[in-house]
Formats: structure tokens, sequence, C-alpha cells
């Protein structure tokens, strides 16, 4: 397969979070590498499923991360001890910058490789402006075993290079702490634009007249996360593992199980949101969750539907009302009946939607870098 540009931040497009995640879901994957100019914990985060995963099947996980204008932080580097096999950190004292950002992850016949401008923070793997090539690799072929090997080669080197290359230890990341190396996330630093809601001075205290806010789709920042203190409070979380992709709806009578007319259906009907280039007959089951687990099976007329059961965050705007799973059903055939295609069924929030009347509420769905995404039902329109 030939290679492929991934830009960010446009929802349409990959990022490099799924892209990596994607990757490590191959069963056969066993190693990934790493170098990253900057590494922050809001990065490891969307990830962290992933390579706990290829762990635990017996795979192995290398890191190379840069000091360089303390763009690292202590929170980042601490979270990468506990994921990784082997954490190489790396400065040149003569002044060159260590600047690359390479994601390889391999198998005994497949490769990933990303190489791009896609730092390991949140932005850079999610929701900041960044632009990569992408190539899957068949290790069959001579030239892409050459260029994997070439990678692998890049990380050999720097390995060798003791100066300036040193594997990370508890002890050496309390000295790289205490001396200044290291930036913390809980603090604004000229480098925590990278993931933060970020105000030029032009802009700062007025609006500006040469900038104003886009309305072309494009990533968010990573949905803050619950701790399990705040299950069932009101809190608004934290942080977050994801990087989302979105879908959203304002509910209708039959979607919340109250037709005007007929049966309730026990589910939500996909179709287009407002302003969203998409198709509605196929986003979900070809684009958003393109990489579940789907089964197909055929129904009473012999028309075949596909499954797929997934795991959702869900919240009741901002009470979490915990994991639940719920079924998404594709039907082609339906669209020729002028039927929306694709139903997301109600499953394990049955019993609230029918406590409670939800229409014209929003139902928000955005996709996780891993296994479980998040679901909202929300009065406020999603931006």
């Amino acid at each position: 397969m030939r290679p492929s540009l991934l830009i960010q931040p446009y929802r349409q497009s990959e990022s490099a979070a799924t892209f990596v995640t994607q990757a490590l879901a191959d069963p056969k994957a066993d190693k990934l590498l790493i170098a990253s100019a900057w590494i922050r914990a809001s990065g490891l985060e969307p990830l962290r499923p992933s390579i706990e995963a290829l762990r635990q099947r017996g795979g192995r996980a290398d890191l190379f991360v840069g000091l360089d204008y303390r763009g690292t932080t202590r929170q980042g580097l601490k979270a990468a001890l506990g994921l990784f096999d082997r954490i190489y950190v790396v400065h040149d004292v003569e002044g060159r910058t260590f600047h690359p950002k390479i994601y390889f992850v391999r198998g005994e016949t497949q490769g990933y490789l990303l190489v791009g401008s896609n730092n390991l923070t949140a932005g850079g793997i999610g929701f900041n402006y960044e632009a990569a090539i992408v190539h899957r690799l068949n290790l069959r072929r001579a030239d892409d075993r050459d260029l994997a090997a070439d990678v692998e080669l890049f990380t050999t080197r720097l390995m060798s290079d003791t100066a300036i290359c040193k594997r990370l230890a508890p002890s050496l990341l309390t000295r790289l702490d205490r001396e200044g190396w290291l930036s913390d996330e809980s603090r604004r630093t000229p480098t925590s634009g990278e993931d933060a809601v970020s105000t030029s001075g032009a802009t700062r205290g007025k609006r500006s007249v040469i900038f104003t806010r886009s309305g072309v789709l494009k990533r968010t920042r990573p949905i803050p996360r619950a701790t399990g203190a705040q299950i069932g409070g009101r809190r608004p979380p934290k942080r977050a593992p994801l990087t989302p992709d979105t879908w959203w709806k304002k509910l209708n009578d039959t979607d919340v199980q109250r037709p005007t007319a007929g049966n309730p259906v026990g589910a939500v009907r996909i179709t287009r949101p407002r302003g969203l280039a998409i198709d509605p007959a196929t986003f979900l089951r070809k684009q958003l969750f393109a990489n579940e687990r789907w089964r197909s099976r055929l129904d009473h007329a012999g028309n075949r539907i596909e499954i797929a059961e997934l795991e959702f965050d869900c919240y009741l705007e901002r009470r979490r009302l915990g994991i639940k799973r719920l079924r998404l059903d594709y039907a082609p055939h339906r669209a020729a009946r002028s039927r929306a295609t694709t139903l997301l069924h109600w499953d394990e929030l049955a019993d609230l939607v029918h406590q409670r009347n939800f229409k014209d509420w929003f139902l928000l769905i955005e996709r996780g870098a891993g296994r479980t995404h998040r679901l909202t039902l929300t009065r406020i329109e999603p931006a």
C-alpha cells in the first residue's frame, strides 16, 4: 500500500492517536517504537489501553524522548515508566535539538509507520494542526523491510550514543526533575500551549479583528475523565483518555421512545448533524466505528444485518452514569425504503429514557482512542 498523508485536526481525517491505536489492535503486532521531541501524560492516556494490551500479549514498547525547551513533563515521564519496557531520554549538549516524531508498530508480516510533526502530547496526536506521512508496510516486500530496518537502525544509533542518550530509571527521573529539565503539566509554561486553550497576545482581553472562530468541524480537546469518586456526582472530570471523533443528534419523539404514531423501536436513527458533511447511511459503520467487532446475521426476510456491541462512558449533562453497553446495527437494505440504515439501541440506558422525556435534548457520541467511547445526553447543542 502506498504512503498517505494524515492531517489534523479535521474530523473527517484520521488522527495520529487513532492510527496508532488501530495499528496496535492488530493481534499480530508485537512491537511499538516511538521517538518524540516531547511527551506528556495527556498524550499517553489515549494510547494507554492499547499499549497495555500489546504488552499483556507479550509485545514490547520502547520510547525515545527529548528534553529540549522543557517540553517534556514530569508527569509524562512518570506515566511512561509504568507503560513502556524501555525509555531513553535524549539531549545533545552541543545545542542540537532532538526533534523527531516517529510512531512504528510492527509484527511478523505487517508494519505501521507514522512520521510527521506529531509530538506525544494530547495536542500532537489529536487536536492540533499536524501533518504526517503514514505507511502500512508489507514486510514480505524487500523495500518495506528495508524501511522498517532504517527506522530501527535510527534508534539503535541513539542507544549506542550513550553520551547523549540515557535509559530512564526512577532515580534519573528524580534527578531530571530536581535539576529543572522537566515541566509540570499542572502549571502554565511557555510550551504548555501544545495542550492548553491558548489565546495570542493580540486577542487576549478583546476580540480579534484578524482571526475569528472557524466554522470547519475539527477534533476537540480531550474529554475530561471522571475519577472513581466522581461516579454519580456532579463535579466535572479533570482529564480524558479519549481522542474524539464526533457524531450528534437533536432527539425527536421517535428517538426518545414517544412516537406520535406507531410503536417505540428502542433505538435512535442515525442522521446527519447540522454542518457535518457525512453520509449518515454509512458514517457509524464505515468511519466512526469501522474498527469495532461487527458480526453479521440474517433477518427473517434474508437481509444481512451487521451488529456491534460498544462500551460507552455515559453522562447525563455532567453527571456520570458509568459504563454502559449499547448495540449498533447496520442494514444497507433499509435505504431502499428511505429508512435510516444505522440504529443505536438504548439497551442499558432504556430505563432512563423511559423514565424521563429527552425530546429536544442532544445525544453526543465521541469515539475513544481505545475500546471505550463516550455518550452524553445534554440540553446544550454540541459546538
